[in-house]
């Protein structure tokens, strides 16, 4: 079924804010610095100093803000001001000095009745010198936890509203859990936005963790432009590490803190669990929480049907970065967590507090570490398409899975490219370089085909003329769909033969079919091939294109790949992400989740060995490994790009051999107002270009466009050639798989988020975000390029129809 529409996308301009609002930080290093411990009991200002549950820092007074968790029953609510002498790169006895004390106060200013209050989390807000602080409340009362703000008097000032799936319940039936509520806080370094979470579960969200029993935390996000609720996360809290003595003694692990990174969504989060007998186990984690499912919608989290919580797809990625035991340390409770000033080294410092739970068997512990991060650069889309949803029911023209595209440049109007991608059971769209939807090619019935992924050939024979035509994966049929782009029209049309093999693979029911493609024309005898691999297997393989009388396109298998089997099943060794070198004669194949990277002569003579060209353990590259891509150079240089999937990251090697790694980099938000202005006024944002210093008006279009960061992504394409004014540096087109806004349905046992789409990105966005500038080359070798043998086809620059 064939629909022309036209469906307005998302446009924004050329960025003019810091890029390093939406750079991403990860953790490379981490050195204990040194521990000090306070004896319970300790006095100061009138005040026991104990309950410290969690601690920020004020750069501008070079203080620290200690909350105690004191429910106004031994002293008022309160906090400590103290300092922390790092000078030296280590914290030893006498480095800690408490300064002062201020009583918390409600809005009316009289201290909080005894009870009233369980705070556990601080936030300094460095711009209003205000302090964000949380209460647990207190289940069994029935008094709600909140989120407030108060000034540095002490004095609240504001609350923040907590929606209502969290606010306690007589019978237990929801809300939360005592004293495992809001334990943790943290500002987003940008100040727009607020994290806290709960310990564990809510009541309707599952169990409490325990002894092989993992606990759905959630972590609540504020938007403080706002005031409200934002989007919610679920972390997932590990089961209780070792059981007590007696074996029915208290036992409990949790997420006691958050620490806020950057401004992409990266987080430290500490674990404490305790168990009689045992004491403390304590885990410093760095947590990713960039395209988690969002289930603020979902009043709660568990399956009924099955009594048991849903899966989440995705939780929030968590990476262990250290065991507070292998220091040969005793944790004490440790709860608060905060960054604190840069080390004369550049490393940041980093303290961990404890809550002595003013036990006279417990300390006030303080443990300091240097915290050594790396920048992951973040380019900007400038254009985003419409949302679709894997939805068969959706009211809307687009439905399907977003999964893989190819630009596809116009032979003579660089303006008039398109991009073609692939919507799984939703067939196939068209959009122009606007991001708007020129056309859907659907089935009948959704699901009839399956379109996963898509690539190009120019210049191919059809019907006695050289045109250029899409090839699409079919996983649904295991085979082969072929379409002729008319430049002209700028429409597909289907040209598959009769004659194209019903099955690849030899098997037609959707499991160990056709999944990745790539194709490929030989500079040698000038045929054509698609390579493609094996859904749930370990096969790739080779189809030579071939042309039909009435301008068809049919295909026959010419050669199989094998890829290794380490585990000792094929469906681990599946493949999707496959591009091939045009110029070099090269087929690169991205195992998802073994070994790595694959090299393999791209002419069916040239031998079945391959060369490992980047291990699926180096830290760059996170499975699932999906998307790759070449953006061409002068003389064989370039770049090979590679989706990172695991983490959301794409990777950037070198395209000449031996491949070395460059760097990697993120695609982040185009918040509102963060385009380029209106009008013709100068911006501040670096400069694009080969010479790095135009300051073009590339990307018009609604000037405070927002565009969401790019996760979970699978395919991509780029291109280096100019696109006419709107990417005249070329053009980076990938999939969103986390697409916002989220939709969420479930899926049997899973909630998952069914809206995705694509983001196009200028090259010079990628190029420049990294310190040495990669290539911008848009006279490098194009789509276009003779890649035939003589007299057999046409080069770059000639032209086809018009």
């Amino acid at each position: 079924m064939l629909a022309a529409i036209c469906l307005a996308p998302t446009v924004a301009a050329a960025p003019h804010h810091n890029p390093v609002d939406a750079d991403r930080l990860k953790v490379v290093g981490l050195e204990f610095l040194g521990e000090v411990t306070f004896p319970t009991g300790l006095q100061f200002s009138g005040t026991e100093v104990g309950g410290l549950s969690a601690i920020t820092y004020d750069a501008e007074r070079r203080v620290y803000y200690a909350l105690s968790d004191d429910r106004s029953e031994i002293d008022p609510a309160r906090y400590y001001t103290l300092s922390i002498d790092l000078g030296d790169g280590k914290l030893d006895n006498g480095d800690i000095t408490f300064r002062a004390v201020t009583s918390l106060l409600d809005s009316l200013g009289g201290v909080f009745p005894p009870k009233s209050l369980d705070p556990e989390g601080i936030a300094f807000h460095p711009d209003d010198d205000t302090l964000f602080i949380p209460s647990e409340g207190d289940a069994n009362a029935l008094i709600d936890p909140f989120v407030n703000e108060f000034d540095l008097s002490g004095l609240q000032l504001a609350e923040l509203p907590i929606p209502p799936k969290y606010l306690p319940t007589p019978d237990q039936s929801s809300g939360i859990r005592n004293n495992l509520a809001f334990e943790s806080l943290t500002l987003t370094p940008a100040l727009d936005y607020l994290y806290t979470a709960t310990e564990n579960a809510l009541y309707q969200d599952g169990p409490a963790a325990d002894l092989d029993v993992e606990s759905l935390s959630r972590i609540l996000e504020f938007d403080l432009g706002t005031g409200e609720p934002a989007r919610e996360y679920v972390y997932l809290v590990e089961a209780v590490p070792e059981a007590p003595v007696p074996p029915d003694a208290f036992r409990t692990n949790g997420l006691v803190e958050l620490l806020a990174l950057d401004n992409n969504g990266t987080l430290l989060a500490l674990e404490r669990a305790f168990s009689v007998g045992k004491g403390n186990t304590v885990k410093l984690y760095e947590v990713l929480s960039q395209g988690a499912l969002d289930v603020s919608s979902q009043f709660d989290l568990f399956w009924e049907e099955e009594g048991i919580p849903f899966e989440i797809d995705p939780l929030v990625a968590k990476r262990e970065l250290l065991d507070i035991a292998a220091l040969g340390v005793t944790p004490d409770n440790l709860e608060g967590m905060a960054l604190g000033p840069v080390l004369p080294d550049g490393r940041k410092s980093l303290i961990l507090v404890s809550d002595n739970n003013f036990s006279g068997t417990q300390v006030t512990q303080f443990l300091a570490f240097a915290l050594e991060t790396v920048t992951v650069p973040a380019a900007l889309p400038a254009v985003e398409t419409p949302q679709a949803l894997d939805d068969p029911e959706a009211d809307r023209p687009l439905r399907g899975d977003s999964d893989d595209p190819a630009i596809w440049v116009h032979p003579s109007k660089p303006e008039k490219s398109l991009v073609i991608a692939t919507q799984k059971d939703g067939g196939l769209v068209v959009f122009d370089l606007q991001g708007r939807v020129r056309q859907v090619i659907a089935p009948e019935t959704y699901g009839a085909f399956r379109y996963n992924n898509v690539d190009l050939v120019y210049g191919f024979e059809l019907g006695g003329k050289r045109a250029d035509i899409a090839v699409v994966s079919d996983r649904e049929n295991d085979t082969l769909a072929v379409y002729h782009i008319d430049p002209r029209r700028r429409v597909l049309e289907d040209v598959t033969a009769r004659r194209m093999p019903a099955s690849i693979f030899g098997v037609d029911d959707g499991d160990y079919t056709a999944y990745g493609l790539a194709t490929y024309t030989s500079p040698i005898d000038g045929k054509s091939y698609a390579f493609v691999t094996q859904a749930g297997g370990n096969l790739v393989a080779q189809l030579r294109l071939l042309p039909q009388r009435g301008g068809r396109v049919s295909a026959e298998v010419v050669r199989l790949l094998v890829l290794p089997v380490p585990t000792g099943d094929p469906e681990d060794s599946q493949a999707e992400g496959m591009v091939v070198d045009r110029e070099r004669s090269e087929l690169f194949v991205a195992m998802e989740e073994e070994v790595g990277i694959l090299k393999f002569p791209a002419e069916p003579g040239a031998g079945d060995d391959f060369e490992l060209v980047a291990s699926i353990d180096e830290d760059y590259l996170k499975p699932d490994i999906e998307g790759l891509t070449i953006y061409y150079g002068k003389d064989q240089t370039g770049y090979l790009l590679v989706s990172s999937q695991g983490d959301s990251t794409y990777a950037v090697l070198d395209r000449e051999p031996p491949h070395r790694y460059l760097g990697s980099f993120v695609i982040g938000d185009r918040r509102s107002g963060t385009g380029r202005r209106c009008g013709n006024e100068s911006s501040g944002h670096r400069k694009h270009g080969p010479g790095r210093g135009d300051d073009h008006e590339a990307h018009r279009g609604a000037c405070d466009a927002s565009i969401d960061q790019v996760n979970e992504s699978d395919g991509a394409d780029v291109i280096n050639v100019s696109l006419g004014s709107d990417f005249p540096y070329g053009l980076l087109v990938v999939q969103d798989g986390a697409n916002d806004p989220q939709v969420v349905v479930q899926d049997d046992e899973e909630l998952e988020n069914i809206s995705t789409n694509f983001k196009f990105v200028p090259w010079e966005e990628v190029a420049t975000a990294f310190p040495t500038p990669l290539r911008i080359d848009p006279e490098g070798y194009g789509p276009r390029e003779r890649s035939y043998p003589k007299g057999r086809g046409y080069g770059r620059g000639e032209r086809t129809e018009d």
